[in-house]
């Protein structure tokens, strides 16, 4: 037992002498020397022996751990040994190392076998270079320092890591080993910081060619010292930020110039839809058609198709005012156009085509000549279909839901307006007859006047050429009753409308007669019960043709005893003079012919001539003349453009539960050239409000459900005026009316008083607001 325990000591002692023989004392220049092929080193797998200054204290590396040496040329080279091989070592201990020489993922390493330490100095200072002098061979072990700007920050399953770089220099990477972390590691450091680093120039290549991927091995975040602290925000995240900005500034540029120009299509299409309501002519509506739906939309022609009943036609409206020949027969259509329009039509229902090409109606016409989409909208006015509205698209492509809807109801509006058109045409011609009517009856009045003074000339003449000894006194009354019978033609023949219509202060006139009278009565006992309003009081009618109506009944009312009345009053746009008491007699003669009072049928021609009335009431010594005349600027006449160029154009509201009575009044606003919107119900009325803009509410005193003071009140801050239809129209009622900013109008609503009731809203005068 004794002799083998010694023959294995003495085997173990030739053993480490024939190593300590067969390994050789190399440079440390010699190890970073590699291979021209694969980049090994050139003493791979060889046995040598290094001697060297610890630059750096051991980096334990996952299991094993790396040691930096340094000899006096300045050459350093790595060992690597087991986790806790090269513990209590620190920077100045001489050390000697002998192994084989290994690569550590393209490092050339001294796996080391066997080491002494064979004295300490002074711990070498590292050496200084530049990042761009890392990414070689040259340092590879050395204990270097070198500066850069932190541009990644990361942790892999290795460690905590950096990478820097210099300008445009590639980036290093510096490498802290997990087992080497203490507290955060490198977590502190942010991109963009000025960064010194100290450690071992070292290389991670796990795949040859062994040339690349070099780094800087530290074994403790004290090795990355921070020179100057980036912005909190990486100027990376900044740009970005800046570059996002400026592309959603970009994009809202971009949606907001659409949406504005989408708002300002539809505030196009809503203002073309108030001047569709219009009473205009055809061509009036299709040039404005023409002018403001290809600006609000994608389209590039508008064309209007007005219904003929009579030949069973579908007409086109030409730009020059009439319609064209070109006519579409819903019985025999031909073509794309005529097969779409009858189908519309025919149907009462908006059509598509979002391409024409596809489309079965094309035939044999020539698809150059037609738009690559249409839209086709009935016109409705009331349920009543008055034509056809066609919509061109400039491409193939299908209308949005909301574009159809806003062009059907544009297209009812259009109806609506057509309808209106024709109302007014029948209600022009109907008091152009009424007129011509009044006209005719003052001539046939004046005929009548004219009658027994042409009788009397005629007997007279027949006398005298049978009776030669009366012939003179013949020829005398002859002259004086053709005198007599031209002063009559004289007064009577301007009443036929050769006289100029103009406005007269009727109380003026009124008051001159008064006096007139009351010098000629001559009595003592001359009493009149007179009231006449202070001020003027103008009607629309000429001063000679009123001279001679009151002066006549004036001087029929005066009875014995000087005793008459006379009462004047203004109601609603109109003047209602009373006279009595009403006696068909003169009451007080005349010297001559032209001072003698006109009869009751002439002075009721004249009235009605200039659009006024008289009418007998009462009975007995009651009885009164009651005469009604119109005030200036109302009337039929109210509505030409003279009177309303200083009326602002109102689109107003009418609630009215009659359609008989709401048509009436839609009626007569677009006679006066404002724009309506007519509704049967207050509730319907109270959201119309709340969504769109009205300048006056019009509204019966009655309403089914509902009360009109409540719906005044809901549509107040919306609206504010309105106009109140009543059957009567009392002192109290108005005054209510007055109070909350609105106007009574009463049944049956006349042109006059709607004209009247509309200017002094829009223009109210001092003290004519409540």
């Amino acid at each position: 037992m004794r002799w083998q325990r010694w023959s294995r000591t003495l085997a173990l002692a030739f053993f480490g002498c024939g190593l300590s023989i067969a390994q050789a004392l190399v440079e440390l220049q010699e190890l970073s020397v590699r291979r021209s092929s694969g980049g090994l080193p050139a003493l791979y797998e060889r046995q040598v022996k290094l001697r060297g200054t610890v630059s750096l204290g051991p980096v334990p590396v996952i299991e094993y751990s790396h040691l930096a040496i340094v000899d006096g040329k300045g050459f350093g080279a790595v060992l690597e040994g087991e986790l806790n091989a090269f513990e209590g070592l620190r920077p100045g201990t001489v050390v000697e190392a002998s192994g084989v020489v290994r690569h550590r993922a393209g490092l050339p390493v001294l796996r080391v076998a066997a080491f002494r330490v064979l004295g300490r100095g002074s711990a070498p200072s590292p050496r200084r270079v530049r990042l761009t002098e890392l990414n070689s061979d040259r340092h590879l072990g050395v204990y270097i320092v070198t500066q850069g700007t932190v541009r990644t920050v990361g942790v892999n399953r290795g460690g905590h890591f950096l990478e820097i770089q210099e300008a445009d220099t590639p980036p290093v990477t510096v490498f802290l080993p997990y087992r080497a972390v203490r507290g955060a590691g490198l977590a502190e450091i942010r991109r963009g910081d000025r960064v010194r680093v100290a450690g071992i120039a070292h290389q991670y290549c796990p795949l040859p060619p062994y040339n690349r991927d070099y780094q800087i091995l530290i074994g403790d975040a004290l090795g990355v010292q921070v020179l100057h602290r980036a912005w909190p925000v990486p100027a990376e995240m900044i740009g970005g930020f800046i570059a996002a900005l400026a592309l959603a500034f970009g994009l809202w540029v971009l949606y907001e110039r659409r949406a504005r120009r989408k708002r300002q299509g539809i505030r196009r299409l809503y203002a073309l839809g108030e001047e569709m309501t219009a009473s205009a002519a055809p061509i009036e509506k299709l040039r404005n058609l023409q002018t403001s739906i290809p600006a609000a939309l994608d389209v590039s022609e508008v064309r209007l198709y007005v219904w003929e009943r009579d030949a069973g036609l579908l007409r086109r409206i030409s730009e020059a005012g009439a319609p064209e020949s070109y006519g579409v027969s819903v019985e025999s259509a031909r073509g794309f156009r005529g097969s779409a329009l009858a189908l519309c039509f025919t149907g009462r229902a908006l059509l598509e085509v979002p391409d024409v090409r596809e489309s079965p109606f094309v035939g044999a016409d020539d698809v150059s000549q037609l738009p690559p989409s249409a839209l086709f909208l009935p016109m409705f006015a009331h349920q009543e279909l008055l034509g056809i509205l066609e919509i061109d698209g400039r491409r193939a492509r299908r209308f949005a839901a909301d574009e159809q809807a806003v062009l059907q109801h544009l297209a009812n509006q259009i109806a609506i307006g057509m309808k209106l058109l024709e109302q007014q045409t029948l209600r022009e011609r109907a008091y152009r007859t009424e007129k011509l009517a009044a006209t005719g009856q003052l001539v046939a009045t004046l005929a009548s006047e004219l009658k027994t003074p042409l009788e009397v000339i005629a007997a007279l003449s027949e006398a005298a050429q049978s009776d030669q000894a009366l012939a003179l006194e013949t020829v005398r009354s002859i002259a004086s009753t053709a005198k007599e019978a031209a002063a009559i033609l004289a007064r009577l023949l301007p009443l036929t409308g050769g006289e100029q219509i103009e406005a007269t202060d009727l109380a003026a006139l009124l008051r001159e007669l008064v006096d007139a009278l009351q010098v000629q009565s001559k009595e003592a006992g001359f009493r009149g019960d007179v009231l006449i309003p202070a001020g003027s009081v103008p009607v629309a009618a000429p001063p000679g043709s009123l001279r001679g109506v009151f002066s006549s009944l004036l001087r029929r009312a005066v009875g014995p005893g000087g005793m008459f009345s006379l009462r004047v009053a203004e109601l609603a746009g109109k003047v209602v003079v009373e006279i009595g008491p009403a006696r068909e007699t003169e009451a007080m003669g005349a010297d001559e012919p032209e001072e003698r009072p006109f009869s009751i049928a002439l002075c009721r021609a004249i009235l009605q001539n200039y659009g006024g009335v008289l009418r007998l009431t009462g009975q007995g010594e009651a009885r009164r003349w009651e005469v009604e005349l119109r005030a200036p600027g109302y009337g039929a006449d109210a509505f030409s453009r003279e009177a309303h160029a200083a009326l602002p154009r109102l689109t107003a509201l009418v609630v009215d539960p009659d359609p008989e009575s709401r048509r009436i009044l839609v009626g007569l606003l677009g006679e006066a050239g404002h724009r309506a919107v007519p509704v049967a119900g207050a509730e319907e009325a109270i959201r119309l409000a709340d969504r769109f803009r009205f300048q006056v509410l019009v509204c019966p005193a009655i309403l089914a459900g509902a009360n009109w003071l409540h719906l005044v009140e809901r549509t107040r801050n919306s609206i504010g005026r309105f106009l109140l239809v009543a059957e009567h129209a009392g002192p109290e009622l108005a005054t209510a009316v007055a109070e909350r900013g609105g106007r009574v109008l009463a049944k049956p609503v006349r042109h006059g008083d709607l004209a009247r009731a509309l200017a002094l809203l829009a223009y109210p005068q001092p003290g004519t607001e409540g």
